[in-house]
């Protein structure tokens, strides 16, 4: 779109360190409820709101949503948190340590990002990946890029309720679907890889 020459742009996709793709077998979990994860900054950014407000749809036996991440510095959590304090099915489980995602996410049916604005390229869906479980993400650009709808993860439109709330009745009807699909997820790169492509690219950068 800015005019340049497209033999000047070289992708390559980012990778997590080895630790975390080592590949495990897919959790497979086929009794209620289902299991949802938030990780991240508890920001209007990252749209924990709508996904709260989509949960209150729903009997609290359809889905538990284990929440985890730290405040952005305003009233936000503390409106959530004050929100769901009659929620058996919400739990706040503050910041997750590094070294225990991939354990924290197999223990989860689906990673939610709903992002409220365009992101770069989440390393959580990657992470996501790495422990076998499908996303629910907003279709926002640095989202929809990283997953094919239906067959990784499940897409809604950004900032709509109705349109979230859609996607759980699927997920909810149809578990045979999740539990498929949690078996062809492909395990992301690791940090091997994308050196190996700087490599090439300087190569081939320095012989022109």
């Amino acid at each position: 779109l800015n005019g340049i020459n497209m033999n000047k742009v070289t992708y390559i996709e980012q990778g997590l360190p080895t630790s975390f793709t080592v590949n495990v077998e897919p959790p497979i979990r086929n009794v209620p409820p289902l299991k949802l994860m938030f990780l991240g900054r508890i920001s209007p950014f990252k749209g924990l709101h709508i996904l709260i407000a989509a949960l209150d749809s729903f009997s609290d036996v359809d889905f538990e949503l284990s929440i985890f991440g730290s405040a952005d510095g305003t009233d936000y959590k503390s409106l959530l948190k004050e929100k769901t304090k009659n929620k058996s099915n919400i739990y706040w489980k503050g910041k997750l340590d590094q070294s225990r995602v991939l354990e924290e996410m197999k223990q989860h049916d689906i990673l939610c990002l709903c992002s409220t604005f365009s992101e770069m390229s989440p390393l959580v869906i990657q992470e996501a990946r790495a422990a076998r479980i499908p996303v629910l993400a907003s279709n926002v650009n640095g989202n929809k890029e990283q997953m094919e709808n239906g067959a990784s993860g499940f897409l809604f439109e950004m900032n709509n309720v109705e349109s979230l709330k859609v996607e759980l009745v699927k997920i909810k009807e149809d578990r045979n679907q999740l539990i498929e699909m949690k078996g062809k997820i492909l395990m992301p790169r690791n940090f091997k890889d994308v050196a190996d492509d700087y490599i090439k690219l300087y190569q081939k950068t320095i012989k022109k």
